[in-house]
């Protein structure tokens, strides 16, 4: 009687075991497609088969194993981040570039094609030795170039104030993902996390990955800690850890003491990460609102490209037109043709304007240096477009006034085309990523049902040893019952 009671308990034991591999397996076929999900395989373990001790062997449920591979997991993350720079980047650069235009010759707009109308008239006004129409044309695209500045000047602006508002909107994006894994965090823990609390985890960690490249490590307790790639604590525990857009004043002592606030990323200590915080949208946007922006208008270190095209080109052709003469007899001297806010270097491209009051007639014509030239001044002024002159040329970097905006151009322009050809390249990195996760983690519905069978035939076996059993015991009860 005692074996049939063992044998019993046996059953029942192995009955338990197989009912919990069919809810694991049956977990598997409700979230094939749940983001985050990773397949659950049902652990059988026998027991030990020692009648003479007791033990009677039979089968237990062992848990669950997690099918999840935190490398994969991870490399989803790295291109997750890297596409979302890209992507970031590109949008960053989109409103801009159509200003300087210094590659698409079917476009007659632009810095470039007005600087080249403007040297154009100038030529013009050399080959008619002083035509007032050709005079007119000069100041007319002159106004139009210092127009053309101002414009551009303001796209950048706003462009910068664009990029400024986006980065506080998406590090808030971040931080409210960040509050979404801090109540998560709260139900992980322990030998074995709810493969659905997880499930979601993880999700949320792959969307926080397109803000920002992270690092994530699982602790010995069950739970998480996220850290920016340079290591500052994003998820500690139960506790989250936002940060924060901040705008520094520049100080008096800088260099450039009028110009604006200074964007800092800060972690929750206040701690500034800018220079740390690489890749993912968060990473693009500092890089536009630190690097490239300040490159172009200037900061409280540098005056910017874009002023100092606008005052060294506008500078020297003051300079020569007002070293001439408009007539010589009586002598009048020359007076300059552009005018701008001299009381702020980093202001020169959206205040550049003609001289106020000037007209056609004021032109400069009479060259005086190094000897006297009638017609002098145009030929003067066309050396501009070669540079071969230091004084016709970028100071710093010895270039044309041409040259130097085209380097200007193809730089952000190439920064584009790089961004674009990434974008195609981490696309597909990201998918072939996804798709190696999908293999070592992802729900097969073929192999779930298969096992499906395979776990409801046990069931139903064991289901029928128990009813035997159950049937030889009554008998036997009924045989040693009293008449």
């Amino acid at each position: 009687m005692s074996g049939l009671l063992a044998a019993l308990q046996s059953a029942g034991g192995a009955l338990d075991a197989y009912s919990r591999a069919l809810q694991v397996t049956q977990q598997n076929l409700v979230n094939q497609s749940t983001p985050g999900y990773a397949r659950q395989t049902p652990r059988l373990q026998s027991m030990p088969f020692q009648p003479l001790g007791g033990l009677f062997g039979g089968v237990q449920f062992a848990g669950a194993q997690d099918s999840r591979s935190e490398f994969a997991e991870n490399s989803v993350r790295v291109q997750n981040s890297a596409l979302g720079w890209n992507q970031q980047l590109d949008g960053l650069l989109q409103p801009i570039l159509p200003y300087l235009n210094t590659q698409d010759v079917s476009n007659s707009t632009g810095l470039m094609a007005d600087l080249q109308n403007w040297f154009a008239a100038v030529r013009q006004w050399d080959s008619t030795s002083g035509d007032a129409a050709a005079r007119q044309k000069v100041l007319d695209t002159a106004g139009v170039l210092a127009g053309t500045f101002r414009d551009t000047a303001e796209a950048f602006r706003s462009a910068r104030q664009d990029s400024l508002q986006q980065l506080q909107v998406t590090v808030g994006q971040v931080n409210s993902i960040l509050g979404d894994l801090q109540q998560m965090q709260a139900s992980l823990g322990g030998v074995q996390n709810d493969p659905g609390v997880e499930a979601a985890f993880y999700a949320k960690l792959e969307d926080l990955s397109q803000y920002m490249d992270i690092r994530v490590s699982q602790e010995a307790n069950g739970q998480f800690t996220v850290t920016t790639a340079a290591g500052a604590a994003l998820l500690m525990g139960d506790q989250a850890w936002p940060l924060k857009v901040s705008l520094q004043a520049t100080p008096p002592s800088a260099s450039f003491p009028t110009a604006g606030p200074t964007v800092q990323l800060l972690a929750s200590d206040g701690t500034d990460i800018s220079a740390t915080a690489a890749g993912g949208r968060v990473g693009a946007l500092l890089y536009g609102l630190t690097a490239i922006f300040p490159s172009l208008l200037g900061d409280a270190t540098q005056q910017g490209d874009l002023n100092r095209l606008a005052e060294g080109f506008a500078g020297r052709v003051n300079q020569i037109l007002t070293g001439g003469l408009i007539s010589d007899n009586p002598p009048v001297a020359g007076v300059p043709l552009f005018a701008w806010d001299n009381s702020n270097p980093l202001t020169v491209a959206q205040t550049l304007t003609l001289a106020p009051g000037i007209d056609a007639s004021q032109l400069a014509l009479i060259r005086t240096q190094p000897n006297v030239d009638p017609l002098g001044i145009p030929a003067q002024l066309l050396g501009l477009v070669s540079g071969n002159d230091p004084a016709d040329a970028m100071q710093l970097e010895s270039q044309s006034f041409t040259d130097f905006l085209n380097g200007l151009g193809l730089h952000l322009a190439g920064l584009q085309s790089t961004a674009r050809s990434e974008q195609s390249f981490h696309t597909q990195l990201l998918q072939q990523a996804q798709a190696n996760r999908e293999r070592v983690s992802g729900v097969s519905l073929e192999e779930e049902s298969v096992n499906l069978l395979q776990f409801q035939r046990s069931f139903e076996s064991i289901a029928k040893v128990i009813s035997v059993l159950n049937t030889l015991t009554q008998t036997i009860l009924d045989m040693v019952k009293p008449a």
